[in-house]
């Protein structure tokens, strides 16, 4: 191929090639254009058009009033929103969509089949299914159904590509192997209404749980407003009454999951309350009557000031010992809890003894704001997510400072109980110089009067963790119900612009890659910007019933053209030691009119005056004799072996010019080829003749011409622009180095008339003759000049 010596990355000519591959392949975009756009039109059309629902939820409501809120915060209540990310997880959780579907049915889509669209409907629609399917096949799947009567229906599905048809009766379950099913009609609906219902074309799909959670949370938007702890939750839906009562369902289930952690902390410390009265009332119980028997049985009935004085002072000591050993016993119920494996999902009682610790309360509430925001991520996060192991490394970090809090916190009661046991010592002894029967009556007065104070805290946190109960309201607030805010449509003709495009891009680039690996050399200027070889000229597309009819010396442009050739054949390159200039005309493909420019070349030289001889080698398929209508019982295959003289086989078809035919094809013409009698003609011809035209088989099937190459002047392959293309020179060039052919030439055959035109038009040779430009006729089977 010839070298482009320019720098320019891109010049005139790559926009014309590219222009001339689009051009040339014009049917390309008659097909793929409207093709595309009909599917544009159609797409547009099946498009369903959409509707957005929002609603709008308020994170930490503080709906409470003060007092109720002291309550909370004394009983160890917090916050359990955590942090709006975590929230917009919880509200697209597997779980919580799970919860929705618990409260709606959508298990079955009902649908109106048209001709070219579906409707979906949510409500309004005759009848109502309820279906359980035994074959799983059949979900998602549409399931016909035709009504029949106001009795009778019939459903129609396919399984494993067949086709099965059931009839039902209404209100009636029906049972087969592949459901259970129930379908009720409407009693809103009136049947008679409805013009033609037995024509209305049904179908209903049932859809897996699996397939209509993952619907929701794909089409679930949650946005927060900035700078607030508003979220706004956009469900996108092809019908809005639907996605309304979603979104709505949604936001209830939400706040529910908000009170449920305050719920569980409540009711786990009335319980633990509950459990210390009962202990405390067993014991006030057997104390009372203790102390009355004993009265009973002494007979007394009054104690001294001084002895009451001594018992008031030991059983204060001993009422807070009392309060050191049950905040002991919780620090120590606190720390198994803390240790314990199996209370990792599990909410602890407030710590409701402790609320002079702000410190240690403070710090309980943020464990436990942790804990349960580690128990809703691990509904939506995999075990292996990073930030659920850093909040999991968080809370162990929490654990042990807690842990190791409480176990100094414990230490530094046991000291305020040991200092706290020493002066009950002190006190104990004073009591003991009392009377025998007053220490007995104020021990059991004192142990009575202790155990009634403790009860009556009891009873304190008791009735204020009751009220705090009554005070529980969602943390979060829905401020604005589900509406419908905007409509998507489906429909747009940008779609079809848009399919448009790609219709023609599409039809580019498959005209590219046409022109790139289909390319059809069509024009001698392409063949000569595609080669190194000499490009002789051009023949155009001629149709003929007899060559011999073919009028040389007139001035019509197939004929201009043949002398444009011989002009350049005259300039190649021949031996000097040869006095006939010999030419070999071949071809890479059958039919690509090797014979018939062989033929015409033969005859535009000799009508020049010079003697030429046309010779016929193609010894496996001859054409010359039935083209120029001669005998062929004699020829070059009975000349090659010896069985007549070359002499005796020559024809003169026209002045000056005699032809060879094959003669009768021989059973091995290719051995005559490599035969020493080859050499003999070529000496013949060059003896009695001025030129010779030699014609061979083509090249792509036989090797005969590459073998007589070799013995002639100049080698002329004929390319066809039904079969030319870069791979046809590629084989050329690959010969020719293969071989050591140096001496070939390209002429290029069947040229339309209009690029024919063009071709030698530039040149000036319409100027000149009959015919140029014009419409000229010849013979009675062909016109000449522009189609």
């Amino acid at each position: 191929m010839k070298k482009n010596n320019s720098n320019k990355v891109l010049d005139s000519k790559d926009f014309v090639w590219v222009l001339n591959s689009i051009l040339r392949s014009w049917y390309v975009f008659a097909i793929v254009v409207p093709i595309m756009t009909a599917y544009g039109f159609y797409l547009n059309h099946t498009k369903k058009d959409n509707y957005i629902a929002k609603i709008e939820i308020l994170l930490k409501s503080n709906d409470v009033y003060d007092y109720q809120e002291n309550l909370q915060n004394n009983l160890g209540f917090f916050s359990v929103y955590g942090d709006i990310s975590s929230q917009k997880r919880i509200l697209k959780s597997y779980d919580m969509i799970e919860k929705v579907l618990e409260k709606i049915d959508l298990t079955t889509s009902y649908f109106i089949k048209g001709i070219v669209n579906s409707k979906e409907f949510f409500s309004d629609i005759p009848f109502k299914v309820n279906a359980k399917l035994i074959n799983k096949n059949l979900e998602e799947k549409p399931i016909n159904l035709k009504i029949v009567d106001n009795l009778k229906y019939s459903l129609k599905f396919k399984i494993n590509g067949k086709e099965i048809q059931k009839f039902h009766f209404f209100d009636s379950t029906a049972i087969t192997e592949f459901y259970n099913i129930k379908i009720s009609l409407n009693p809103q609906i009136n049947l008679r209404r409805i013009k033609n219902i037995s024509s209305v074309n049904y179908y209903f799909v049932n859809h897996s749980k699996d397939y209509l959670i993952n619907k929701i949370i794909s089409n679930l938007n949650i946005e927060n407003i900035e700078y607030t702890s508003l979220l706004v939750l956009n469900l996108s839906d092809e019908i809005p009454s639907r996605a309304k009562l979603i979104l709505d369902t949604l936001g209830n289930e939400y706040l529910n999951y908000t009170l449920e952690s305050q719920f569980i902390i409540n009711d786990n410390t009335m319980n633990y309350i509950n459990k210390q009265l009962k202990e405390a009332v067993i014991v006030i119980d057997s104390l009372q009557y203790e102390l009355q028997n004993f009265k009973n049985k002494k007979g007394i009935t009054n104690v001294d000031k001084q002895t009451d004085e001594y018992f008031t002072e030991l059983s204060l000591k001993e009422e807070n010992l009392n309060k050191l050993n049950l905040k002991i016993k919780t620090l120590d119920k606190l720390s198994k809890y803390l240790i314990s494996p199996e209370n990792l999902n599990i909410l602890p009682p407030s710590l409701f003894l402790l609320d002079d610790d702000k410190y240690l309360t403070n710090s309980i509430n943020l464990f436990y704001e942790n804990q349960i925001q580690i128990l809703e991520m691990n509904n939506d996060l995999k075990k292996s997510h990073l930030s659920l192991n850093n909040l999991k490394e968080k809370i162990q970090a929490q654990r042990v400072s807690l842990l190791k809090y409480i176990e100094n916190l414990a230490n530094a009661i046991k000291s305020q109980i040991e200092l706290l046991n020493k002066e009950i010592l002190i006190s104990r002894e004073k009591v003991k110089q009392l009377p025998l029967s007053q220490i007995d009556i104020s021990s059991i007065t004192r142990k009575l009067l202790v155990n009634e104070k403790l009860y009556e805290f009891l009873l304190e946190k008791r009735a204020s963790t009751l009220i705090a109960k009554s005070g529980i309201v969602p943390q979060t607030k829905i401020i604005e119900n589900a509406r419908v805010i905007s409509k998507i449509s489906g429909k747009n003709i940008y779609s079809i612009l848009k399919f448009f495009a790609i219709g023609l891009l599409f039809s580019i680039l498959i005209s590219l890659i046409i022109r790139i690996f289909f390319y059809k050399i069509r024009h001698i200027h392409e063949l000569t910007d595609n080669t190194n070889f000499p490009v002789l000229g051009g023949v155009n597309n001629f149709e003929h019933d007899n060559i011999l009819n073919i009028t040389i010396e007139s001035k019509s442009m197939f004929v201009e053209s043949l002398r444009n050739i011989r002009t350049s054949m005259n300039f190649l390159t021949t031996k000097k030691s040869s006095t006939c200039k010999s030419f070999l005309i071949t071809s890479i493909h059958p039919g690509e009119g090797k014979t018939f420019c062989s033929i015409n070349l033969a005859r535009i030289f000799a009508s020049s005056g010079k003697r030429v001889l046309l010779i016929d080698f193609d010894m496996h398929k001859p054409k010359i004799h039935k083209e120029l209508k001669i005998n062929n019982k004699i020829g070059n295959s009975t000349n090659l072996s010896s069985k007549t003289k070359f002499e005796n086989s020559v024809t003169e078809i026209e002045t000056n010019l005699f032809v060879i035919s094959s003669g009768p094809v021989p059973p091995n013409p290719s051995e005559l080829v490599l035969g020493d009698r080859v050499k003999d003609f070529i000496d013949f011809s060059a003896n009695n003749y001025d030129y010779l035209f030699i014609d061979t088989p083509p090249t792509g099937l036989i090797t005969d011409a590459i073998i007589l190459s070799k013995l002639v002047d100049h080698s002329i392959f004929i390319m066809n622009t039904k079969f030319a293309s870069k791979k046809g020179l590629d084989f050329i060039l690959e010969t020719s180095h293969t071989y050591g052919i140096d001496n070939i030439s390209l002429i290029l055959n069947g040229i339309k008339q209009n690029s024919f035109k063009y071709y030698y038009g530039k040149y000036g040779y319409g100027r000149y003759g009959q015919g140029y430009g014009y419409t000229y006729k010849y013979g009675d089977n062909y016109e000449y000049g522009i189609d």
